[in-house]
């Protein structure tokens, strides 16, 4: 008779994603590190996700099913702007977003790893077209580019701010998006 369950996938992720940001993004680290830094036993690690790439792939997956697919709300500008806050004030100190940045760069020469990030970046890019449409529809952001383009900016604008933040902390992570967010959208504003 198989044992039951002790941790959902779920679970498992976070508490992989904790042992992990203990870590530092940028050690090396294995599943045998996670499962013990997590005070899981290594071979739920192993049967579940079968390797590192493995884990990795499913935080990635997880990550990406948790982005919206469409507006929530009536105010697609706030929501917006509430999304990205919430999201990128999530990466943690400067020290952390510097480690995944680095270990994103090793996981983009996986291929498959690669492929899990392309389409999460495709479901972002939706969901922010998604808001985008629905403020221009308003008239609210007349002077915006097409939306496929604007959420290009926004994105890049985003991941921007948050790079440039890792390498000088002047202010709140979230303080900083929030500038840059300001003064992009109100670029687009009516004249």
């Amino acid at each position: 008779m198989a044992r039951p369950r002790q941790h959902t996938d779920h679970e498992l992720l976070e508490l992989a994603g904790q042992a992990i940001s203990r870590r530092g993004s940028s050690a090396p680290w294995s599943l045998a590190d996670v499962a013990r830094d997590s005070g899981v036993h290594s071979a739920t690690y192993i049967k579940r996700f079968g390797s590192k790439n493995g884990l990795v792939l499913a935080m990635t997956r997880a990550w990406s099913d948790s982005i919206p697919t469409a507006a929530r709300t009536p105010e697609p500008l706030a929501e917006l702007r509430e999304w990205i806050l919430d999201s990128y004030a999530q990466l943690g100190d400067p020290e952390t977003i510097s480690g995944n940045i680095a270990a994103l760069s090793l996981d983009m020469a996986v291929p498959v790893l690669r492929d899990a990030v392309a389409q999460a970046r495709h479901r972002q890019a939706h969901y922010v077209s998604d808001l985008l449409s629905a403020a221009r529809a308003t008239r609210t952001l007349m002077r915006m580019p097409e939306p496929a383009d604007a959420t290009a900016v926004v994105l890049a604008v985003a991941e921007g701010t948050v790079i440039r933040w890792a390498a000088e902390p002047h202010h709140p992570l979230t303080s900083s998006l929030d500038h840059a967010l300001t003064i992009l959208l109100d670029s687009w504003r009516r004249p």
